[in-house]
């Protein structure tokens, strides 16, 4: 994340050079992951936040297989990502935005939707919008990533234990079985309930709405409307944080 969104974004957005400033962006100094009901939550530490914090007390999920869920208390997102064939996938950010308790959200007729552009008319890969960051990444890659040649370390263990339980997942099926996530009990089926931070990175919510891939949301007035429900609600404390 210091890398990618952290190092070079601050450097994408703003054109400023990689120096000390840069250097002194907040860093991890503990990740975590653990498997349950669902999946895998993701768990970290930030510089300046304890383990009493929401981001390590709660954390996120990857829903098995494919399904990334992250937010707060105000919005979410569910970033689906689905093989089409061996060298292409089909990547769906759905984007939600919740009122403050006590107060209605504006109604929507439709759904908007969005493709969201890769490059820019220069034909270069657009990286000033955080999810753009990591198509880059993944795309440039290649087609197929040359796995084998991989040198997974200690920051790289929950993609080792992700992999693994693809394997298992998969052992199962072959023995005859449902999959993780598979829920035939339409009871059990009527709402999944999984970890979520509240306070995230423990960072105030925010006062508008950004969008984190190029191009804008056409209920973008809507959004910020939602947001706006928010301003007299006074930003959750995050519980163990010792930073500025």
């Amino acid at each position: 994340m210091e890398w990618l969104h952290s190092y070079y974004g601050a450097y994408a957005n703003q054109q400023v050079q990689f120096n000390s400033r840069t250097l002194a962006l907040p860093k991890h100094e503990k990740i975590g992951f653990d498997v349950f009901e669902h999946g895998i939550v993701k768990r970290r530490v930030f510089q300046g936040y304890t383990e009493e914090d929401d981001d390590w007390k709660h954390g996120h999920p990857v829903l098995f297989p494919n399904i990334l869920a992250v937010g707060s208390q105000a919005s979410a997102t569910l970033q689906f990502r689905v093989p089409m064939d061996e060298t292409h996938t089909y990547h769906v950010s759905l984007y939600t935005w919740q009122a403050a308790p006590g107060t209605q959200a504006p109604t929507q007729d439709v759904v908007p939707y969005r493709y969201v552009p890769l490059t820019g008319n220069d034909g270069r890969y657009i990286t000033n919008a955080l999810f753009n960051q990591d198509f880059t990444v993944w795309i440039s890659q290649g087609p197929l990533a040359l796995r084998e040649r991989e040198k997974l370390g200690e920051s790289d263990r929950g993609i080792i234990l992700f992999r693994k339980q693809l394997r298992e997942q998969l052992d199962i099926v072959a023995d005859g079985g449902d999959p993780m996530n598979v829920i035939r009990d339409p009871e059990k089926n009527a709402r999944l309930l999984i970890p979520m931070e509240q306070v995230k990175f423990g960072m105030k919510r925010a006062a508008a709405y950004i969008a984190a891939e190029s191009g804008r949301s056409a209920d973008a007035d809507k959004i910020d409307a939602v947001i706006e429900t928010w301003a007299d609600v006074a930003d959750p404390a995050p519980a163990g944080h010792t930073g500025p």
